[in-house]
């Protein structure tokens, strides 16, 4: 979604800004680093919030851009080095969050486990995904898996109770792949930008389901059997 919104001719929209990496910190804006590099910019970042925001992240632009923003994970929100950048973000009038989750946790989980077998997080749509000699043996301990869905709903929750005050617009995963255009001219009403054809700039690792990834599918199917997560384990997983 970050790649589609910063091809928009009225945004400007960075990467994960605050990545614990340099090398994985983004400006994705014409004109800037595609990494943070820079030691100074860090400092900025990490010591001076305000500065590193207004001279860097939300400087002046040019009168047709509508928008300037950045992908923020929850994650982020944790260190205590960024507390002051964090509190500084959620004080701004003018910030409108746009929430992206994933209704599939089950799916969620595999992705991870295949993107660390392939150490490949994203495929841009022209890419390629990479080969591996053997397929991964993916496996879940239940009292894991279950820790793993109530942290995802209690993340969830403090996400949005964290930017209450804020204009949110909640975007789920599932339907950005079903039906991108409708949902991201819902994300660019929400914004206030002109309704512009834009397209994905990744896509999916695999197509296969959870039950032909798993190898203890059933028995966790079984378990979670009559919770309110037996649907993760529906053929459809929805």
């Amino acid at each position: 979604m970050v790649f589609s919104l910063g091809n928009h001719p009225e945004v400007l929209c960075d990467g994960e800004l605050f990545h614990s990496s340099p090398t994985k910190s983004e400006f994705l804006r014409p004109g800037y680093s595609r990494v943070l590099r820079n030691p100074r910019t860090i400092a900025l970042r990490d010591h001076e919030p305000e500065a590193f925001f207004q001279q860097l992240v939300f400087p002046p632009v040019a009168p047709h851009v509508r928008a300037v923003g950045f992908k923020l994970l929850y994650g982020h929100l944790k260190p205590q080095k960024w507390a002051r950048a964090m509190e500084h973000l959620r004080q701004s009038h003018d910030l409108r969050v746009v929430l992206l989750s994933r209704r599939n946790y089950l799916e969620k989980l595999v992705s991870v486990k295949l993107a660390r077998a392939r150490r490949q997080w994203r495929i841009e749509e022209s890419g390629k995904v990479r080969e591996l000699e053997e397929t991964p043996v993916i496996r879940f301990d239940v009292e894991h898996l279950r820790q793993r869905f109530e942290g995802f709903d209690a993340g969830r929750q403090r996400t949005r109770a964290y930017w209450a005050g804020h204009p949110l617009h909640e975007v789920v995963y599932e339907d950005l792949a079903s039906d991108f255009a409708g949902t991201m001219k819902g994300v660019q009403d929400f914004l206030g930008i002109s309704t512009v054809p834009l397209r994905a700039g990744t896509r999916k690792m695999t197509n296969q389901r959870p039950a032909d990834l798993i190898v203890n599918f059933e028995e966790l199917k079984q378990h979670f059997a009559g919770s309110k997560w037996s649907h993760l384990f529906d053929n459809e997983g929805s």
